[in-house]
């Protein structure tokens, strides 16, 4: 691989990573918002569900 293209594949798994890394930090941001949503009475199933939505969105449904 020269080095033209080994940069090339770093810099795209640093995107990768960052994307990833943003993702998550959105996803502990909502669970922020959502446990205000707890106060109000809504059950923690609904949270766990909801956790389980984001991560399937932030892992493209794997």
């Amino acid at each position: 691989m020269n080095n033209s293209t080994k940069n090339s594949t770093q810099n795209s798994e640093s995107r990768i990573q960052n994307a990833a890394s943003d993702g998550f930090k959105t996803t502990i941001n909502l669970v922020d918002d959502l446990n205000l949503f707890l106060l109000l009475g809504q059950s923690k199933v609904h949270l766990l569900i909801g956790l389980k939505l984001n991560f399937r969105i932030l892992t493209n449904g794997s």
